[in-house]
């Protein structure tokens, strides 16, 4: 096998997460297939293919049905190319023609293409809808959870672990869904956290003091469990970074 090639693919999860590929040759230099590290979302890839000229017919593989080893299936020039992970269980895996006996076309150009292909910018709507909807739900879950009649039940502890799983899930949940797991998702919850006391004190107070009133008399009660539940988010945000940061 060739050293590794020095070109990188520029993700959309993180405009920083990078990828290498690893062209595999023949004695005569010929391109026979090329590898990347294996993804912890096969989606992007299919989505970058679909970019690529001369690409067509992109399918990924349903979780149900199919081989596990073959994760998408596209059409490069008329001719069937897979990506395949080796026993379904690879540190890579492998991008090339499903006949390796009929190599009468190069792909060289598949291979570069998807080496300077990028994402890095975001779609700015989505993201923002994103945003909102986190920001939303956020205050939502806490109001839920700051009201609901379980206290009682589950005692300080057990209520405040509930909202602590929660938040890390919520938050990783909210990472994959809008494809950056940065800062933006932790702001967002952050800023949801704080809708959500506010709503709370709102709730609880018949005087219906306005929003940034109610923020700050509500932060007097619920300061703890928001400084427990931000950090979670955090924890929740930092672990879908890793894991995509590792697969890459």
């Amino acid at each position: 096998m060739a050293a590794p090639d020095s070109t990188r693919i520029a993700r959309s999860i993180g405009p920083v997460t990078l990828m290498r590929t690893f062209p595999v040759r023949d004695a005569a230099g010929r391109l026979l297939a090329f590898e990347i590290r294996a993804q912890l979302f096969g989606w992007q890839l299919a989505r970058a293919l679909r970019n690529v000229p001369e690409v067509t017919d992109v399918r990924s593989r349903k979780w149900w049905t199919g081989s596990p080893d073959v994760h998408i299936r596209f059409q490069y020039q008329g001719r069937e190319f897979v990506v395949w992970e080796p026993f379904a269980d690879s540190s890579r895996w492998h991008i090339g023609p499903e006949d390796h006996h009929a190599l009468d076309i190069s792909f060289d150009d598949l291979q570069r293409a998807l080496a300077i292909s990028h994402e890095a910018t975001p779609n700015p709507i989505r993201s923002f809808l994103a945003f909102v909807v986190c920001c939303a739900s956020t205050a939502a879950l806490f109001f839920i959870w700051a009201t609901a009649p379980v206290l009682d039940v589950l005692g300080i502890d057990g209520w405040r672990a509930i909202g602590m799983i929660v938040a890390v899930v919520v938050s990783a949940a909210s990472a994959v869904a809008a494809r950056s797991p940065n800062s933006a998702v932790v702001a967002a919850m952050g800023i949801g956290l704080l809708l959500g006391v506010g709503v709370v004190e709102g709730w609880h107070n018949d005087a219906s003091p306005g929003m940034f009133d109610a923020i700050v008399d509500g932060m007097k009660t619920f300061w703890l469990d928001v400084a427990l539940l931000f950090a979670c988010a955090v924890i929740g945000v930092s672990a879908v970074r890793y894991l995509v940061a590792r697969h890459d």
